[in-house]
């Protein structure tokens, strides 16, 4: 309910002629967890976006479908925006949660639930094969270039005092030494709800919407 109390999301996105939908993801980096049939990419990649299409009659197009979060939701919306490329023309990730390449250094000294080794492990499995695989988005990528698939645009966005500033700084440059089309912006604030609603209105307005 995060977005809907404490953004101005519904209006920026009436003002588009968006539809929003908002589905939780318990923590759990919207990732897939077989082992105990969680499968929350798999259902934001591919069920929701099949049942909401019908239920509300929106477009079936790839370019008119788009995916985004915050923190971990970015961290999400990268990753299944990527995974489910066909679905997605874009991807929006506000302080994305990029902690794939840091995750052993969070670990060793945790400072929140989700810096310890017991939930890293129980949330992306083996750590040491992590980085070869597809909860790790720059793996998507290289694998995606690879296949010459059509990736889709990246809108990410960032506070310039917030703790992920260096790892949405290392993604995107890494985005555009690989020549993924993407928008980094740096803005003043840091991991708070004053600078998302700042920049949801942004990167809605980035968003190829009718209008």
């Amino acid at each position: 309910m995060d977005w809907g109390t404490t953004s101005r999301v519904q209006r920026f996105a009436e003002d588009h002629n968006l539809a929003v939908v908002m589905p939780a993801g318990e923590n759990a980096f919207y990732i897939d967890h077989p082992e105990t049939h969680n499968l929350y990419g798999e259902f934001i990649g591919k069920e929701l976006v099949e049942l909401t299409r019908k239920m509300f009659h929106l477009s079936a197009e790839r370019e008119d479908t788009f995916i985004g979060g915050l923190s971990m939701g970015g961290f999400g919306a990268i990753r299944n925006g990527l995974k489910y490329h066909d679905t997605f023309g874009c991807i929006v990730a506000l302080s994305a949660a990029l902690i794939i390449d840091i995750i052993q250094e969070r670990i060793v000294n945790p400072v929140m639930f989700c810096d310890t080794q017991e939930f890293a492990e129980t949330t992306f499995g083996n750590l040491d094969e992590l980085k070869n695989s597809d909860k790790n988005p720059k793996f998507l990528v290289e694998q995606l270039l690879k296949e010459d698939r059509n990736l889709p645009k990246i809108y990410m966005a960032c506070g310039d005092k917030d703790i992920l500033l260096d790892v949405n700084k290392d993604f995107a440059a890494f985005l555009k030494e690989k020549s993924v089309d993407v928008t980094f912006e740096i803005g003043n604030g840091d991991h708070e709800w004053d600078f998302w609603d700042a920049y949801i209105k942004k990167a809605i307005e980035w968003l190829p919407t009718e209008i």
